[in-house]
This record gives C-alpha cells, sequence and structure tokens, in this order.
C-alpha cells in the first residue's frame, strides 16, 4: 500500500472520529474532514468517494424527514445530483474550505439537495402530465424555456387573446389548475366545468394552428403536420382532399348517420377520417357521448389522429407549464433572502398568485426546519427493542441471510466461518428503515455476547452496516446500540450447540 493510500486511510478514521465527536458534542470543527473535502475537490478521486461514503448517509437520514412526494429512486437521483452541485460549488468557491469548520460546507451541501429536489419535483409533476410525451423525441420539452423567449410568449399571449383567455393560459396551462378548480375560483366567468372545456378546446385548436404561437414555444408546424398525417394514415403520407380531413359540418349529425348505417362492427383500416378535430379531441378528454365515442373506436384510423392530435397539443402544454413560474435557483434565492429589492418584490408578487410556488416555499421551509444532523446526549435514556425473525424470510443461517424485524428496522445477517483448528465466525449485517430508508439516527456500537465467551464489539460503519468478527462456536445475543433504543437479537448459534 502506497504512503498516500496510508495517508488517506488515517484521514479517514480521523474524520469518522470527528463525526462521532459532533453527534456526542456538536463541535463542529472538523479539521480531518474538511481536509478529505479538500482533497476531493482538488481533483482525488479516492477521496472523494470516502467524502461520499462518510456523509451519504446523512444525507439520507435527512431526506428521509421531509415530505418530498419522491419515491426511493428519485429521492437517490436528487441526492447524486446533489453531490454533483456540491463537487462544482467546492471547486469554484474556495471560501467553503478556508477553514476547519465543517458548517459552512455542510449548509452549502443542504442547498444543493434543496435545488435537487425541487428540479426532480417539477420534472416529475410535468411528466405525470403529459405521459404521451414520454418519448426521446420530446426530451427536450422538459427543459426550461429561455427568458427571452419566456418574454416574447407572454406578450404575444396579452396581444392576441382576450383577458378571460389569457385567465385561462395562467390558471390551467401555467399552473395547472383542473377545470373544477377553475369553476371554484372564478364562478362568475366559468360558471360549470363544461364551460372550461369549452374555452379549453377552443384555445387548444388555435394554439395548434397559430404558425406565430408555434414557433415561439418551438414547435415546427410544418413536419408536425406532416407527422400527424402519416400516423393517422398508417405512416403513408394522407392523400385525402382537406376537405375531407377536417370536416367543417356538424359532426353530431355525422355520427348519428353513422351509427344507423348498420355497419359499425366493421374495422376499415384504409379508410381516412372524415371527423373534426373538435370532436377527436372531445373524444380524447372524454367529452363525447358513448354511442358517438363508439364509432370512433370503430375507424382505427380515426383513434390514430385523436391521439397523434392529443400527444401534439400536449407537446404546446408542456411548454407552457409553469412558463411564469421563478426557476428553481431564483425561488432558493428568494426563500433564503438573497435577492435585491426589486426582483424579490417581482417574485413575492408572482408567489402571492401561484399555488406551486407556494407549495414548494413551504416545502423548503419544512427542509429548514429539520436540522441537517442533530448532536445527540452522550449517554441517553435508551428503550430495549427484540428483533424477531422475518416469518417469510426464514433461511438457514449459515451461508445465507437471515432478515430480522423490529417495528421500524429491518436488521440483515450473514455469517461466514473462518476454517482453522479453532473455527471462528464473522456476522456481517446491515440496518434499515422498512422501506428500505436508512435508520434516522447513526448506530453508536454493535456488540455480539455469549455466555462462553468474553464480548466482542463490531466495527460499524456510517452507512448502517456493521461487521463482528472472530467470534467462536456459540450461542450469541447480539446487541446494536442506536441514540434512543437498543435492538437485541438472539439466540444466535454459531458451531454445534454447547451443552452443559
Amino acid at each position: 500500500m502506497s504512503s498516500d493510500h496510508r495517508l488517506l486511510d488515517d484521514l479517514v478514521t480521523c474524520c469518522q472520529t470527528e463525526r462521532t465527536a459532533f453527534r456526542q458534542t456538536g463541535e463542529q470543527r472538523s479539521p480531518c474532514c474538511m481536509e478529505l473535502f479538500r482533497r476531493a475537490f482538488a481533483g482525488d478521486q479516492d477521496a472523494w468517494t470516502e467524502v461520499v461514503r462518510i456523509f451519504n448517509r446523512m444525507l439520507y437520514q435527512w431526506v428521509g424527514r421531509v415530505n418530498y412526494r419522491l419515491d426511493n429512486d428519485e429521492l437517490q437521483t436528487a441526492i447524486d445530483e446533489a453531490w454533483v452541485g456540491l463537487h462544482k460549488g467546492g471547486t469554484k468557491h474556495a471560501s467553503l474550505t478556508a477553514t476547519d469548520n465543517l458548517a459552512p460546507l455542510l449548509e452549502y451541501l443542504k442547498t444543493c439537495v434543496e435545488r435537487a429536489v425541487l428540479q426532480m419535483r417539477r420534472k416529475k409533476d410535468r411528466w405525470s402530465r403529459y405521459k404521451l410525451l414520454d418519448t426521446e423525441r420530446h426530451i427536450a420539452y422538459s427543459l426550461p424555456v429561455d427568458t427571452v423567449r419566456v418574454s416574447e410568449i407572454l406578450a404575444y399571449i396579452e396581444r392576441v387573446f382576450t383577458a378571460k383567455d389569457c385567465l385561462l393560459f395562467e390558471l390551467v396551462f401555467f399552473q395547472g389548475y383542473k377545470p373544477f378548480e377553475v369553476v371554484e375560483s372564478h364562478p362568475d366567468l366559468f360558471p360549470d366545468q363544461q364551460s372550461v372545456y369549452q374555452a379549453l378546446q377552443t384555445l387548444r385548436r388555435r394554439l395548434r394552428h397559430d404558425p406565430v404561437f408555434r414557433e415561439l414555444v418551438g414547435l415546427d408546424s410544418r413536419d408536425d403536420d406532416q407527422s400527424s398525417d402519416s400516423a393517422a394514415s398508417g405512416g403513408k403520407p394522407d392523400q385525402t382532399p382537406a376537405s375531407r380531413r377536417r370536416r367543417k359540418a356538424d359532426d353530431s349529425a355525422f355520427l348519428e348517420m353513422r351509427i344507423d348505417d348498420g355497419n359499425e362492427g366493421e374495422e376499415r383500416m384504409d379508410e381516412s377520417c372524415d371527423l373534426a378535430e373538435e370532436t377527436l379531441l372531445d373524444y380524447v378528454e372524454g367529452l363525447l357521448p358513448e354511442a358517438q365515442r363508439a364509432l370512433v373506436e370503430a375507424n382505427p384510423t380515426c383513434v390514430v389522429r385523436a391521439r397523434q392530435l392529443a400527444a401534439e397539443i400536449a407537446l404546446i402544454e408542456a411548454r407552457l407549464y409553469r412558463l411564469t413560474c421563478p426557476d428553481v435557483d431564483t425561488l432558493l434565492d428568494y426563500h433564503h433572502h438573497q435577492l435585491d429589492s426589486t426582483t424579490a418584490l417581482v417574485v413575492h408578487q408572482h408567489v402571492n398568485r401561484c399555488r406551486l410556488c407556494r407549495e414548494e416555499l413551504a416545502l423548503l421551509q419544512q427542509m429548514e426546519e429539520v436540522p441537517f444532523e442533530e448532536p445527540v446526549p452522550a449517554h441517553p435514556i435508551r428503550r430495549l427493542v427484540q428483533a424477531v425473525l422475518a416469518p417469510s424470510l426464514k433461511l438457514k443461517l449459515r451461508g445465507d441471510a437471515m432478515v430480522y424485524m423490529t417495528e421500524a428496522e429491518l436488521i440483515t445477517l450473514s455469517v461466514t466461518r473462518k476454517v482453522a483448528v479453532a473455527p471462528r465466525w464473522t456476522l456481517v449485517g446491515e440496518v434499515s428503515l422498512t422501506d428500505g430508508m436508512p435508520v434516522p439516527q447513526p448506530i453508536e456500537q454493535v456488540i455480539a455476547a455469549c455466555a462462553n465467551a468474553p464480548a466482542v464489539v463490531g466495527e460499524v460503519e456510517d452507512d448502517g452496516s456493521f461487521t463482528v468478527r472472530d467470534l467462536p462456536a456459540g450461542s450469541y445475543r447480539l446487541t446494536i446500540v442506536m441514540p434512543d433504543k437498543e435492538i437485541v437479537i438472539d439466540p444466535i448459534q454459531l458451531g454445534e450447540a454447547t451443552t452443559s
């Protein structure tokens, strides 16, 4: 082992000792941890790996105490992005590592987590609303619109559309209101949901056929018109005259006539779709009567055309969603009171009318109120918790993992035997919450006690894993010591049972 690695190992051990001291005393001065961060920011990949290993558990514990509306995979992605943000910040801002005080660096890491969580939430919300766009072709539409283009889009909307239309843009397209919420907030303008649907359908058709608007949101009208015709005709250019592709007559009467023609059960794959966009969009929204809906579905070309129209409009709406909201960095600066007075006033006025931004600010406030890491008393009063073998996971102990559980935790144990004149065993385990997330408090100590041998203290890692080595044969009581409890597992039989 090289001298550099020996020094790194010593630094890691010292940093872990400092983290234990912090949990007991609250001491923020951590020269070894700070040196480890300095090496990591300077490009030492081994040091960076150790930094992530030591502090990743703290991040998991912190995010596990806040309701983000994200699943475990999404939280993992957010944490990964936070580490990337910290690395970028650490290489740019020397002040983060200028002293041996770890607090400023951890506060910056906390801000990186806040940013990553908000970005993940926004991305998830957008794609949950526009599932039809979940293809590589439409990935670009999940990206923010640049500031200059936003101003142009908003100016065009105000110039071309009525005040009532602009209100719908704000509520539905920008903030994601449902029709019933529009009625609740503005019953004087929209007496019922049907009136909202009708107004929205009119707006959507106008947006789709407005070349200026399409260009502003980055949609190539020529390419998408061709793709629409191709999709509706099974991949071939639609040779149907325009007068038949978009029927202007009363589709209700047309549908009634088709229902009575006696051939509603036949599938006509080569038939064009004679229905107007209004009818097809009503079909997608579920607004057609059952009989008319059945007739649309009897013509595969109409179904394909309806779905293509819905996807194209969703493409436009995905670019409008939260168009007027400040970006994540601006909202973070507003929350932390780091904006100039003029910008802060503009954001404040927006927040007052935008429930989505208010929800995000409430989340940020919740994150602020949860400490990143709390010192714990050196000698707290602990309760005793007995862990039991999970009934559905009973496996032989030797060579296999055993899963024990308490009300809140899962403990996974495996055992290996070292072949020798006097055999010895090693216990390897890990503690997590029942949902797979790390436990919110660190493991302070793991002790294996046996009546016929001295108690053995295990090695504990910050990620919740532990190892107890060199155990002779016997029946053991395993105790996992945490700040607020002691988890007990017994008996654990290693080797042949002894007889008295």
